[in-house]
């Protein structure tokens, strides 16, 4: 859908800049990224959860930036944040609570993106993603910003501690890449990358499977599957003399 006819031609910066409604806070830092992963739900019906609502301006902004086709829904511990964003769906709730956040997302999803903004623990964080990642819909992105807390103690941090949502993050990478050390996952299987920014981590979920060459010869493109086992180091990707992606040439 073109932006410009559906009036969503302004960047999240320029809507940040521009924003007359309730008070919101964000890290600068996280506006253009946010842009970068979010900009291809613009004009379509997406379904949001945003944990963390406060006074319910970001509920405002990325209706603005998602348009009007898209639903925005909030939850908050607070129950007076539902009342400062009374256009808006709120979930009042623990989101350390797995119970609840999955009866949310029955409610109120499937989501297409998720942005945890909440209490910025390790165990909301980490419960958080547990609990919703796998509900999130296929082509979807989750987002967790202030992951900068899992370097503070008061928030249950500290550089290269256990349990902390960082170090549960870059876990996700090891699983990731599982098809390479023969051990692919659920997660293996519905992420296409996770990203890492400063304070934030973005992870993109979308159908993956175990990985093949893509391989170009003759004007012909043919795939086979890449042996992730022993004797990767010796593999020719060529296909074989039929092209019908056998074993290696």
């Amino acid at each position: 859908m073109d932006e410009q006819q559906v009036g969503l031609d302004e960047s999240l910066r320029a809507i940040w800049q521009n924003h007359t409604g309730n008070t919101c806070l964000k890290l600068d830092v996280f506006v253009d990224a946010q842009d970068a992963h979010l900009r291809r739900f613009r004009g379509t019906a997406a379904r949001m959860l945003e944990i963390g609502v406060l006074a319910g301006g970001s509920l405002q902004i990325w209706q603005k930036f998602l348009g009007d086709d898209a639903t925005i829904v909030g939850l908050d511990i607070a129950p007076a944040t539902a009342r400062n964003a009374p256009d808006y769906k709120v979930h009042i709730g623990d989101q350390t609570d797995s119970v609840f956040l999955a009866e949310v997302a029955a409610e109120s999803g499937p989501f297409d993106i998720v942005i945890d903004d909440g209490g910025h623990e390790m165990d909301q964080q980490i419960t958080s993603f547990a609990t919703l990642y796998p509900l999130l819909r296929d082509g979807g992105c989750y987002i967790v910003e202030d992951a900068f807390t899992s370097y503070w103690d008061e928030f249950g941090g500290g550089l290269g501690r256990a349990g902390t949502f960082m170090e549960f993050a870059k876990q996700r990478i090891d699983e990731l890449d599982g098809d390479f050390h023969g051990a692919p996952t659920a997660f293996t299987r519905s992420t296409t990358s996770v990203h890492f920014y400063k304070g934030m981590v973005v992870f993109e979920k979308k159908p993956n499977e175990p990985p093949q060459y893509m391989i170009s010869m003759d004007g012909e493109l043919t795939h086979r599957p890449m042996n992730v086992g022993p004797g990767f180091a010796d593999e020719d990707p060529s296909p074989t003399d039929d092209t019908t992606g056998g074993g290696p040439a």
